[in-house]
């Protein structure tokens, strides 16, 4: 099992999280919607922890690489333009529901 603050770790996060932000929500399907909020809460509760990880992890792979010994930099960059998109994905996806749920219209600013 790997430590949820690994790139493993975050690798599977991020997968949950992106096929949980993709269920379809449908008006009055409450346990949908708790499903979805899961999800938004979980990028939320790990943003900050995760948000300064990357920095440590390019520092390391500066190091490696003066050393001439290969890195994985381009499966960090990956993960990290992974998790960024997760993060927007969240914002989207509850200004989507808050619009669906109170039956109004989102202005065009968050679209």
């Amino acid at each position: 099992m790997s430590s949820p603050h690994s790139l493993n770790g975050l690798s599977k996060f991020i997968q949950s999280t992106a096929a949980g932000l993709n269920v379809e929500v449908e008006e009055g399907d409450y346990d949908g919607l708790v499903g979805v909020m899961i999800h938004l809460l979980a990028v939320k509760d790990r943003q900050a922890s995760t948000d300064i990880m990357f920095e440590p992890l390019k520092g390391m792979v500066e190091l490696l690489s003066s050393y001439t010994q290969e890195t994985p930099e381009d499966v960090i960059q990956q993960l990290e333009v992974q998790y960024n998109t997760i993060t927007h994905r969240t914002t989207f996806r509850a200004v989507d529901l808050y619009a669906m749920y109170c039956n109004c219209t989102v202005h065009a600013m968050y679209m």
